[in-house]
């Protein structure tokens, strides 16, 4: 799996404010800060996807890492590999997923995911790759660490003015 990473600095004087706030504050700050932007490379990946392959541009999500914490928020965009049946998202228990696959081997109805994204984005050795993901990042991590930025500074003027308040 290709991974790439951006890493904003010289946001010096926002991290300090951004401290200065309460903890509780600081976690939904900078995650909104950074769940926006996430945003905005899933809509840049989608609109890049191959046409004709509406379930792969559903597909295509941005999610909050599991291993995230207050002070690190971490952000992934990708394509999730979770089942869907006539373009729903079947998120239940581990016991629903394997009746849904007895269902479909049944064929009482069928299931689909976009396991194909990666034939798209790397390649096979008879397709050439015609990445979308790679792309989008590249083409939007400036501009995303730039709205992180506008965006931090704005919200802590707000969540500042609004603890002076009180």
């Amino acid at each position: 799996m290709a991974e790439a990473f951006a890493t904003i600095t010289g946001l010096r004087e926002l991290v300090t404010a951004l401290k200065e706030l309460p903890k509780e504050i600081q976690g939904k700050v900078l995650g909104s800060a950074v769940k926006k932007e996430a945003d905005r490379i899933r809509n840049a990946a989608r609109s890049k996807a191959p046409e004709g392959s509406g379930l792969l541009k559903k597909a295509i999500v941005s999610y909050r890492d599991k291993s995230s914490t207050q002070a690190r928020i971490i952000y992934n965009v990708g394509v999730t590999m979770k089942m869907r049946q006539a373009g729903e998202v079947i998120t239940a228990s581990r016991k629903k997923i394997i009746a849904v696959k007895k269902a479909t081997a049944a064929g009482k109805f069928k299931m689909r995911t976009a396991f194909y994204w990666r034939f798209y984005e790397f390649g096979t050795k008879r397709q050439a790759a015609k990445p979308f993901l790679r792309p989008a990042f590249e083409e939007n991590k400036a501009a995303a660490a730039e709205g992180i930025g506008v965006s931090l500074a704005a919200a802590i003027e707000k969540a500042a003015a609004k603890l002076g308040k009180k």
